[in-house]
C-alpha cells in the first residue's frame, strides 16, 4: 500500500495532474506540488526503513524520547508523525485505539477536583461531534479547524483577532472574530480560563516549580498555557504508560493520546487501569484500520 501511495503521488506531480484536486489535500494548486512532494519523500523514507536488515522486511524500527512533560515523542521519520493517510496504509488492519477528548476530559476532572464546575466543557463532552460541526457551519471553517481551535484554546491562545495570535493565523482575522463570538465557543472559552485559573491554584507547588503525575518539573515562572499543558500532558502520558504495561506485546505504535495494536484489546479494562493509575476516569475508543473504501490510487 505504501508503494501503491508512492506512485500515485509520483503520478500526481506530472503537470497535468497538478491541475486537478489530490486525494490528499484541497489546497490550491500553487501550493499542491510542495504538499505532495513532502508526502512523497515522507513515503519513499518510510519504505526504505521498513526493508532494513535491522528491523526486519515489513517492520519499521521505532525508538522514542520522553519529553519535558513526559510523553513519549518518536525519532525522526515515523508512523507517529507521518500524515493520516499514509500511516492508515502502513498499518491498514491493525487496531487504532485513542483516549476520547483526551485534553478536556482531563481538565473538566481537574478543575472539578478544585472546585469549579465546567457546564460548558462537560456539555462538549457528551456532544462534541453536534458542537464542533455547528461552530465550524457559523464560522465558515472546517471540523477540524474547529477541534485545532478548541485545543488551542485550552493551552494558551488569546481571545484577540491580532493576526499574529494562533487562531487568526490559522483561520484569518475575520473568521476568527466570529468564532471569538460564537456562543458555543465562548462558554467553551470562559470555563478554559475560570478553570484554567483554579486548577493553577490549587496544584501543588514546590518554590519556584510545579511537578506533574510523570515527575517533570516546569517553573513557576512559564505562561498558564505552558504549566496548565505540562499538567495535562503528564496524566495523559501516566494514563498511556498504564495501557503499555497491560499490552507490551500487542502495542506496536504510541501516539500522543492513544496507540497501534495488532489485535484488539479490552478497553474496559484498560480503563481500569487508567483510572487506578491517574486517579481519571478516561474513555478510550478505536476500532480496524481502514483506508477509505472509495479510494483509488490509478
Amino acid at each position: 500500500l505504501l508503494k501503491e501511495i508512492y506512485q500515485h503521488l509520483e503520478r500526481m506531480l506530472l503537470p497535468d495532474a497538478l491541475a486537478q484536486k489530490s486525494v490528499f489535500t484541497n489546497a490550491d494548486v500553487e501550493v499542491l506540488a510542495e504538499d505532495i512532494k513532502y508526502r512523497r519523500d515522507i513515503t519513499g523514507q518510510l519504505i526504505r526503513l521498513a526493508q532494513t536488515d535491522l528491523a526486519g522486511r515489513g517492520c519499521i524500527m521505532h525508538r522514542y524520547a520522553e519529553a519535558k512533560t513526559g510523553r513519549l515523542y518518536a525519532h525522526g521519520v515515523s508512523l507517529q508523525t507521518a500524515p493520516r493517510l499514509i500511516r492508515k496504509a502502513a498499518l491498514h488492519d491493525q487496531y487504532d485505539y485513542d483516549i476520547e477528548n483526551c485534553h478536556f476530559a482531563i481538565f473538566s476532572q481537574l478543575a472539578d477536583r478544585y472546585g469549579y464546575q465546567t457546564d460548558s466543557i462537560n456539555h462538549y463532552l457528551k456532544h462534541k461531534n453536534t458542537i464542533r460541526e455547528g461552530i465550524a457551519a457559523r464560522v465558515g471553517i472546517s471540523k477540524d479547524q474547529a477541534k485545532m481551535c478548541l485545543l488551542a484554546l485550552m493551552f494558551g491562545a488569546r481571545l484577540s483577532d491580532w493576526e499574529e495570535n494562533a487562531i487568526p493565523a490559522a483561520i484569518g482575522q475575520d473568521k476568527a472574530n466570529a468564532l471569538f463570538n460564537d456562543a458555543d465557543f465562548a462558554g467553551i472559552a470562559k470555563d478554559v480560563l475560570t478553570g484554567r485559573n483554579v486548577i493553577l491554584k490549587g496544584w501543588p507547588k514546590r518554590r519556584t516549580t510545579l511537578v506533574n503525575d510523570m515527575g517533570k518539573a516546569v517553573r513557576l515562572k512559564e505562561t498558564p498555557g505552558v504549566r496548565l499543558s505540562h499538567i495535562i500532558q503528564g496524566i495523559e502520558a501516566k494514563a498511556l504508560k498504564a495501557a503499555i504495561t497491560l499490552y507490551p506485546d500487542e502495542i506496536v505504535l504510541l501516539m500522543h493520546d492513544g496507540f497501534v495494536s495488532t489485535r484488539a484489546v479490552d478497553a474496559r479494562l484498560i480503563e481500569r487501569r487508567m483510572l487506578e493509575e491517574t486517579g481519571y476516569r478516561l474513555e478510550l475508543s478505536g476500532g480496524v484500520i481502514a483506508l477509505p473504501a472509495d479510494l483509488e490510487f490509478s
